[in-house]
This record gives structure tokens, sequence and C-alpha cells, in this order.
């Protein structure tokens, strides 16, 4: 006898609709399990892109690994976080410091749209990047950094804070040709996206109560650049960037689009299934993957 054949439940993400996620048995509903979340959020689909998802639906999200789309998808359930970010993708309303930011038609993003962005570097000497509005930050609190980016003419790109009172001098370099990283100060990971893409993410505790600014760098291709590198640009080394995310918390979550404002994405609840029939108060094993 399978595991299957002796289940009083069995819930396998596939059927769902808002507010309900469908149990494969008991056939007659009463295994269906409920489920909120009072805001829109947003799923990897089954083609690989990035998508929003309606207040209430669940998300059945397809994991990408090493690059490659899983055929099947897993139930993404997260707390709520904020996209501190006021724009998360639009980087004409970031400040250009040294670099020229234009959109990018030539390739698609990780949402299969032309939203990306080049950051190419100028000739000058001098630190090289995009900095966002400023964002507050309070002592003690751990945040964690994430963004979509890609090779083009350069390779290594740098994430960090324009303030040292709250990064003191960390940051985290990541190679986007072999998605390995360079130097990081605390945690950090680099998740292959297909295509190219590569999701970075940077994870620190701030040191001060203070206002500063999400930075982007590039390095002159230099894996153990220190923060805020100074150098001779050469007027054509790029990288192409989307999906900028801060948010207060230890790990990265899903990507919380954001144009103008920040943006929560709600906590999400699943439960509520099963009857006496299913479960009863003396036995009983559980069995997840």
């Amino acid at each position: 006898m399978s595991k299957y054949d002796n289940a009083s439940l069995v819930q396998i993400p596939s059927g769902y609709k808002s507010g309900t996620l469908y149990s494969v048995l008991p056939a007659n509903g009463d295994g269906d399990f409920d489920f909120t979340r009072a805001s829109i959020a947003t799923r990897v689909n089954a083609e690989g892109l990035i998508e929003t998802v309606a207040s209430g639906v669940p998300r059945l999200d397809y994991p990408i690994l090493n690059g490659v789309v899983q055929s099947c998808p897993a139930l993404l359930l997260e707390p709520a976080r904020t996209n501190l970010v006021t724009y998360s993708e639009d980087f004409s309303q970031w400040t250009s410091v040294a670099v020229t930011s234009s959109v990018n038609t030539d390739s698609v993003s990780p949402k299969g749209d032309l939203s990306s962005y080049y950051v190419t570097e100028d000739s000058t000497t001098a630190t090289h990047g995009v900095n966002s509005a400023s964002i507050s930050f309070t002592s003690g609190s751990v945040y964690t950094i994430s963004l979509f980016a890609k090779a083009d003419n350069a390779s290594i790109i740098q994430i960090t804070l324009s303030s040292g009172a709250v990064i003191g001098t960390n940051r985290a370099n990541f190679n986007l040709s072999d998605g390995t990283l360079g130097t990081v100060n605390g945690t950090a990971y680099i998740e292959n996206y297909g295509s190219g893409w590569y999701k970075l993410s940077w994870t620190f505790t701030a040191a001060a109560t203070t206002s500063t600014s999400y930075k982007i760098n590039l390095t002159s291709d230099d894996p153990t650049a220190a923060r805020n590198v100074s150098y001779a640009g050469n007027g054509t080394d790029s990288v192409i960037i989307w999906g900028a995310q801060i948010e207060l918390g230890s790990y990265a979550t899903s990507y919380i689009p954001t144009s103008g404002s920040t943006v929560a994405r709600a906590a999400e609840v699943c439960n509520g299934a099963g009857t006496s029939a299913e479960f009863n108060d003396s036995e009983g094993v559980l069995f997840a993957e």
C-alpha cells in the first residue's frame, strides 16, 4: 500500500481559486484548505516568468533551479513584507553617478517585458553606479537587499548603501558571468534565474538609525572591490538590472514591484482543511515534501 492509499487527506498543489486550495483527498471537498492574503503578490509561472497574482488567490510557484524551471509547482506561503524601494524597475528615477542608465530594448526582463535597464559607466575617475531615493533604517534591525542582474560588457556588480554609519565598509560583490560571489561582508546568495539573469540577495544588520540610499555599483570588473570603489571608467562597460528590493527581514522573499511608493505584501494563511472524519485526537501521521 502506498502513502496515498492510506491517507485521509492529500494536498498536492494544483487546483485553486480565490480563497480556496483544493485537496486531492477526500474528493468531497472536506479536505479543501481556506486561503487568505489581503494583497496582490508575485509568483514564478510555468514559463519561468514573474507574474502578479490577485489578492486572495493562492500562489503555485514554479521553482527555478540552476536556471531551469521545474515542472512541479510548490505552494508559496510568505510572511508580510514591504519593499522599501519606491521605484523597483524604473531606474530613471534613481540618481546616476558617473554612469548613464537607459531602458534595455534588446532582451526581456524576468517578467517577460522590456523593462530592465542598462547601467553604463562613463570615462571619469569616480564611483560608478546608481542610487535610490533615501530609505529609513533602524539600528539593530536586519534587512535584506535583492536585485535581478545580468552581465553585459561588465560582469561584476556591487550592492551596498550610501551611508557608512549604517553599513560601515560592508558590501556584496557578485560575478554575473559564472554565478559566484566575490567579496562579501555578511550573508549573500546568487541564484541562476536562466537566460543570463541572476537574483542577488544580501542580508545585513543596520548599525545606525538614519536614512540613506541603496547603491548599485560597477567595480571595474574586480570581484574583490572595496565599497564604493573609485576608478577610471572606460565609457562602455555595463550591466543590466531589474527588480530592486529592500525588506525588513533575514532573507529575501518574492519580488514586490513598486512605482513611486513603498508597497506591502500581506501575510498568507492557508488552513482549515479536514473534519473529524479525517483527523481524530488520538493518532495521526503528517507527511510533507
